[in-house]
């Protein structure tokens, strides 16, 4: 449970420093980085009761310093010392509202090889997830990018669009960099996941191939984007991955070239 839950930290956190056991780094990205921060460092900094927004050298002193602090901890010890309380349990709430997603990002977090063919998991089609825009996207004058910031729970038109016309192609298939730039909202990520895959969809980044029957890691992790233009060499590396990730892959980027 504990990987499933960090497994969308891990392609950023591989990446973070100082040097730390990835899944403390995986724990600082997860519950640090992926809060408020986010919308501190984002244009929304005014609406969360900031006078200024975080940069991003402060945001990395902020990450740094915890991996410092958190890698000096025995977790284990930590946890059995831990007494159940009452409390609202953010990451619980969202596993149990989307099992299908939930235990397939279970098995991708604990694969013991690259890639892994399992029996599909029922899935209940009078009780599929609907997702609607609730707010309209802003668009940039040329280009179709939304701003948002990264914590925001609901879904822009612009995302509900690119959902419903991935399920509708031939390969079902719904394409991002990677977790991070999908959104950093933990529960957003999972009602994507859950959305695509209860319509036989597919999951896909850079790094990760998800879908009800197979699932697939690239070898050695590349890192999340930062700027557009950090996704050009990653085109390239099609080493490392299974060949029907590299197929899909390839597809999208003939498809990106014949549509531009």
């Amino acid at each position: 449970m504990r990987k499933g839950i960090l497994l969308f930290a891990k392609e950023e956190a591989r990446f973070y420093l100082p040097d730390a056991n990835i899944d403390i780094k995986s724990f600082v990205v997860t519950t640090i980085r992926n809060s408020l921060i986010e919308s501190v460092s984002s244009s929304n900094y005014k609406q969360v009761g900031f006078e200024h927004q975080l940069k991003e050298e402060e945001i990395k002193t902020i990450t740094s310093f915890a991996i410092k602090y958190f890698k000096k901890l025995n977790f284990e010890e930590v946890s059995n010392n831990l007494k159940e309380k009452n409390i609202d349990n953010y990451y619980l709430k969202a596993i149990k509202k989307y099992p299908l997603a939930w235990e397939v990002v279970c098995k991708t977090a604990n694969l013991k090889s690259s890639e892994l063919y399992f029996d599909a998991i029922p899935v209940d089609k009078n009780h599929f997830i609907s997702i609607t825009p609730q707010h309209m996207s802003k668009f940039t004058s040329d280009k179709q990018t939304v701003l948002e910031d990264g914590m925001t729970a609901t879904f822009n038109e612009h995302l509900c669009q690119m959902l419903e016309i991935a399920v509708a192609t031939e390969s079902k298939g719904f394409f991002t960099d990677s977790f991070k730039v999908l959104t950093r909202n933990f529960g957003k990520t999972l009602t994507v996941i859950q959305y695509l895959l209860e319509r036989n969809g597919v999951f896909v980044t850079f790094n990760y191939y998800l879908s009800n029957g197979y699932i697939s890691v690239r070898k050695d992790l590349l890192r999340p984007m930062h700027r557009t233009n950090d996704t050009e060499y990653k085109i390239k590396k099609m080493s490392g991955i299974s060949k029907r990730h590299k197929k899909f892959l390839e597809l999208k980027i003939s498809s990106s070239k014949v549509s531009k």
